[in-house]
């Protein structure tokens, strides 16, 4: 039991807000713990009833008191020291799945705990904007309101809540709308050059300047691919793209600097236009000095990287970056966007390599993205492990297991290898571990009438998702808190373990003419699976209904329901040919091809990363 002993009040409404999270402690020894604050550093002394903390900020001593916490049983003196002075988390709050309120203030409790100093929610168009209310709409947009309430919630964290927006592309959720189609240059990218496009702007970022404390803000402009190529094009002809978006940055930075603002931004379009192929990591590119120098020092430029486990590339990248005179950010990933499942195992690999690389090279700032690709299938606390790493990793420590285990553990009360084992749906014979891999979402949405993914699969899937099945049942009963996270991705390989092989056992009845099997297929295998299927939808909602607001819950449902809809349609359709009312399965004639091209010879790698739903549910046109 830790007493305060003379703290501020700062220091005691932190500790109010962490208590609750603390794990058990391993004495009920009262400890009186007294607390200095320096100007740099983290340094824990306990001895006998007594303990001192000294600490640089509250996001310290939040980490300080865990510590200690977990100590309670024994005298020790632990000194810390950052790596980095700032340490972020960038959640995705865009793609579909907003966080609830409660699931932010639940996370920035954890991460205050590691260690973290700030967080960025990226919000294209789920923030509100006086004068533009289509901006946001039916998407779940924070109000005004829910922001304050975040943002003082994390101040009196120690951390800083820092707006992240698309100032340029990224927008095609809010360009869909009419509303904004007279400033809009081409698909999800503004007008640059347009006075109403910087009026709108302006809008965003007085919004943001009206809701938040901080005065950093993450400004985007990131794969703004076509700049330049849409009405720009057809207005002014056409124009060298690195002069358009440098001219355009120009506009934004003074908008930013009108509220006082620190902007940073993906650095992404500066190395793509210098590539032939349009390429961010192409190794032949070279950004000439004159681009260089048309990039305001002002603005901080944040390198994205979640690709690589070689450090000689993150190496290379931040050599290129430090040509430039801007402070340079760097931004890894906690993969959890390629499905329900996430990818923590290859997140720590890579994290590791970029970690070390940016300590060797002196970059200060360091960031962790948690992405939601095509619409936010997965939890947002499935990433733990991830975050840990980044946090030891700040703090001093080498991202050895048994630390993250230790400290993991002591954070989020969660089983460190109980997390790692969230990865196991992807975790497949013949599917690499590289993060783009996603198994388990191509194979549940994938048609089984119409498969596409068919020549992707082995029969060993059958039994690999029967034993990852167990094991997240496991580890749901294990969990203080996030059984039902464990509960979703139980169901989900489930459902696998039966439809993984399900579209390959129907041809192969099919072109055997074995019509007894079909009605055994028809009859039990795919009432089975339709079962299967609605109890993971079931869980799933439950996930998503916990964690987030409900607006993007209807496209997760219209996909699950696709699914299910096919499993009745695909047993109705076998039943009536077995009983002579149709004359042949014509889907079932159609050979089966390798979702990427390649031939027999390349089997031994099934290995295929499809990233959007509606390129894994049918070979037919979905966009009209």
């Amino acid at each position: 039991m830790l007493i305060l002993t003379g703290a501020a009040e700062e220091e005691r409404i932190l500790f109010h807000h962490i208590r609750g999270y603390l794990k058990e402690a391993p004495s009920d020894m009262p400890v009186d713990v007294v607390l200095t604050k320096t100007e740099q550093n983290l340094t824990i002394t306990k001895k006998g009833s007594h303990a001192q903390i000294n600490y640089g900020d509250l996001r310290m001593l939040a980490r300080g008191f865990c510590l200690l916490n977990e100590r309670l049983d024994r005298d020790f003196e632990l000194k810390e020291s950052l790596r980095f002075t700032e340490l972020t988390l960038m959640l995705d709050c865009s793609r579909n799945a907003v966080p609830a309120l409660a699931t932010l203030k639940a996370l920035a409790v954890r991460l205050a705990m590691m260690g973290y100093s700030s967080i960025q929610l990226y919000t294209e168009d789920t923030f509100e904007i006086e004068g533009y209310p289509y901006f946001g709409y039916m998407r779940g947009r924070y109000s005004k309101k829910e922001l304050k309430e975040f943002d003082q919630f994390c101040m009196e964290l120690g951390m800083e809540l820092v707006p992240c927006i698309q100032t340029l592309a990224h927008l095609g959720s809010a360009l869909r709308w009419s509303a904004f189609h007279e400033f809009t240059d081409i698909g999800d990218i503004l007008l640059a050059g347009d006075e109403k496009t910087y009026d709108f702007v302006e809008a965003m970022i007085r919004s943001c300047a009206e809701t938040f404390h901080s005065r950093t803000i993450h400004i985007g402009m990131d794969e703004a691919h076509l700049v330049g190529l849409g009405k720009y094009l057809k207005q002014n002809g056409y124009e060298e793209r690195n002069s358009i978006l440098c001219r355009y940055l120009s506009r934004v930075l003074e908008i930013c600097k009108k509220y006082d603002y620190h902007p940073m931004m993906w650095s992404d379009m500066f190395f793509r236009l210098a590539s032939r192929d349009g390429e961010y990591y192409d190794e032949n590119a070279h950004i000439p000095d004159s681009v260089i120098d048309m990039v305001p020092e002002e603005v901080s430029l944040v390198y994205w990287d979640y690709y690589t486990e070689k450090k000689e590339s993150y190496d290379r990248m931040i050599a290129e970056h430090q040509r430039f005179a801007n402070e340079i950010v760097f931004a890894g990933g906690a993969w959890k966007w390629r499905g329900f499942a996430p990818g923590n195992t290859f997140s720590l690999s890579a994290s590791k390599a970029a970690l070390a690389s940016c300590a060797e090279h002196h970059v200060r700032r360091v960031m962790v993205t948690a992405w939601g690709d095509n619409g936010g299938e997965a939890s947002h606390f499935s990433v733990f492990p991830v975050l840990q790493c980044y946090a030891e990793v700040c703090f001093g420590h080498e991202p050895e297991e048994a630390w993250l285990e230790q400290r993991m553990k002591a954070c989020t009360g969660e089983n460190y290898r109980d997390f790692l084992a969230a990865d196991l749906p992807n975790l497949l014979p013949g599917i690499r571990n590289d993060g783009w891999n996603n198994p388990s979402k191509y194979l549940l949405y994938q048609d089984v009438m119409c498969p596409l993914f068919d020549r992707h699969t082995k029969e060993a899937y059958v039994e690999a998702y029967r034993k990852a099945a167990e094991r997240l049942r496991e580890a749901a009963e294990g969990s203080k808190n996030f059984g039902y996270l464990f509960d979703t991705l139980a169901a989900l390989c489930s459902v696998l373990e039966k439809k993984s092989r399900l579209g390959v056992h129907i041809q192969e009845a099919y072109l055997e003419q074995d019509k007894k099997r079909l009605e055994e297929l028809a009859k039990e295998t795919i009432p089975e699976t339709l079962h299967l299927a609605e109890v993971f939808h079931e869980t799933a909602a439950k996930q998503w209904q916990r964690e987030n607001k409900i607006f993007g819950w209807e496209v997760i449902d219209i996909r699950l329901g696709a699914v299910e809809a096919r499993l009745r349609s695909a047993a109705s359709r076998i039943q009536a040919y077995c009983a002579g009312e149709l004359n042949r399965l014509e889907e079932l004639e159609e050979p089966r091809l390798f979702y990427d091209g390649r031939t027999d010879e390349d089997r031994e790698d099934l290995s295929v990363a499809p990233e959007c739903w509606h390129d894994i549910v049918t070979g037919c046109k979905m966009l009209l």
